[in-house]
């Protein structure tokens, strides 16, 4: 998100997470700024069957394991981009485009 503190003070952006759960909440729709990063880190084990749309790395009915994984810092085409799950749940993290671009 971005956060204004004080009429002149510059707005500072700050990382933002949000959960995807296949049991409920299987589809998550994120707005912001186009080459803001996302990142999708499993939690609590394997996800399975995601898809994601308006990132430079799509993932098509893919896997990922929790541990190392190649879903970190993946960079937003436009102002929106969604991702999908079908089995497991997924954290997501988001660290905005630079407010100066």
């Amino acid at each position: 998100g971005v956060h204004h503190s004080g009429d002149d003070a510059e707005p500072t952006a700050h990382p933002t997470s949000d959960g995807l759960d296949s049991r409920t909440h299987p589809r998550i729709v994120l707005s912001g700024r186009q080459g803001g990063l996302v990142s999708l880190l499993p939690f609590g084990g394997r996800v399975e069957g995601i898809v994601t749309e308006g990132l430079r790395y799509p993932l098509k009915d893919e896997a990922l394991d929790a541990g190392p994984a190649r879903g970190l810092s993946n960079v937003r085409l436009g102002d929106r981009a969604s991702v999908s799950v079908r089995a497991g749940s997924l954290l997501i993290v988001e660290s905005p485009a630079s407010l100066s671009a």
